[in-house]
C-alpha cells in the first residue's frame, strides 16, 4: 500500500513540474494574420485628461494577459488600434435634495478603429456608449473624484474585454 502511494505521489509531482500543457492558442486579429499591434494613447477631447491612457493601458493590458498578440511599437506592429474618446457626460441620477446630489452616472462615448500598416480600415465601431454610476460623498470632494476615476475605470475595463472579444473571436 505504501509503494502505491509513493507511485501515485511520484505520477503527480512529474506532472506538477512539467505543467498541465495549457497554452494560448494562435491568436490573431479578426483571422487577418496580424500578431503584433500598436496601441497609441487614445485621442481624448474631454475635460479628463488621463482618460485617453486609461483606455489605452486598459486594452493593451487586455491583450498581454489573455492572447499571444504582442504589444509593439509603431514601427514593429502589423496594424494599430486608434481610440478616440469623445466626449464624457455626467448627470445625476439620484438626489437627497434640490442641491444635494447622491449618485452620479458617467457616460463615455467613443470610436476605435482597427487599422492595417498601409492606414487601410481593417475594423471600426463608432459611437460606442458606456455608462457607470458613482457615489457622491458630499463632504468629500477628494472621495468624490476618487469614485468618479474608479467609475471610469470600471468603464475601461469593460470596454477593453470586450474589444479584446471581438478582435479575437473567430467567426
Amino acid at each position: 500500500m505504501l509503494k502505491i502511494k509513493f507511485i501515485l505521489i511520484s505520477y503527480m509531482l512529474c506532472y506538477l513540474a512539467l505543467g498541465c500543457g495549457y497554452r494560448f492558442s494562435e491568436t490573431e486579429l479578426l483571422n487577418t494574420g496580424i500578431n503584433k499591434i500598436f496601441v497609441p494613447i487614445f485621442k481624448n477631447k474631454t475635460d479628463i485628461p488621463e482618460a485617453g491612457a486609461i483606455f489605452s493601458n486598459d486594452l493593451s493590458s487586455e491583450f498581454t494577459k489573455n492572447s499571444n498578440i504582442k504589444i509593439v511599437g509603431k514601427d514593429e506592429s502589423n496594424a494599430q488600434i486608434i481610440g478616440n474618446i469623445k466626449s464624457i457626460k455626467i448627470e445625476t441620477i439620484s438626489r437627497e435634495s434640490q442641491h444635494k446630489p447622491l449618485e452620479r452616472r458617467i457616460k463615455i462615448y467613443l470610436d476605435l478603429k482597427l487599422e492595417d500598416k498601409a492606414g487601410n480600415t481593417i475594423w471600426s465601431r463608432k459611437n460606442s456608449e458606456y455608462t457607470q454610476s458613482y457615489i457622491i460623498v458630499n463632504e468629500n470632494k477628494l472621495l468624490t473624484e476618487e469614485n468618479k476615476k474608479a467609475a471610469l475605470e470600471k468603464i475601461s475595463q469593460r470596454y477593453a474585454e470586450e474589444i479584446y472579444l471581438i478582435l479575437t473571436s473567430n467567426f
